[in-house]
């Protein structure tokens, strides 16, 4: 049996009514199927980039579990006929269930990590650094000139 990683977006409305019945019936999917659990972690709600099953949000939960290799099929069939969960993607495990979880907001977030009005794609390049590469380039023979 391998150690999976399952992340499961389930129907919002559910999981506020009623988020033990949610989570049991995400878990049921694994269990049934001979897989067991390791640790389960909740995480918050979230606007959905784009609306699954018309849903426009959606709670997320993440689930560590081991099961044989052949179960993994039959647990995703299962998770897309249940109408609670709305997507489901399941990965090996590499890192282990004691692995860090991202932190759910820019909130979590230290200032030095928050997206602001210097951060664009291009990295600043020192004029050394760039003098250098350069020089590399020519006696690589790659350079234009």
């Amino acid at each position: 049996m391998k150690l999976y990683e399952a992340m499961f977006i389930v129907n919002n409305n559910a999981a506020k009514e009623n988020y033990e019945k949610v989570e049991a019936e995400a878990l049921g999917c694994i269990t049934r199927h001979g897989g067991e659990i390791v640790n389960t972690i909740k995480w918050d709600e979230r606007r959905l980039t784009y609306e699954i099953n018309k849903q426009k949000r959606g709670t997320f939960i993440l689930c560590h579990f081991n099961a044989p290799h052949d179960a993994i099929g039959k647990i995703e069939k299962q998770c897309r006929l249940s109408e609670v969960i709305l997507r489901v993607l399941i990965v090996v495990d590499t890192d282990g269930p004691e692995a860090k979880v991202a932190p759910s907001s820019h909130e979590d977030l230290g200032a030095e990590h928050r997206p602001g009005r210097d951060s664009g794609r291009y990295q600043k390049v020192r004029p050394e650094v760039a003098a250098a590469s350069i020089e590399d380039l020519d006696d690589a023979g790659l350079s234009e000139t």
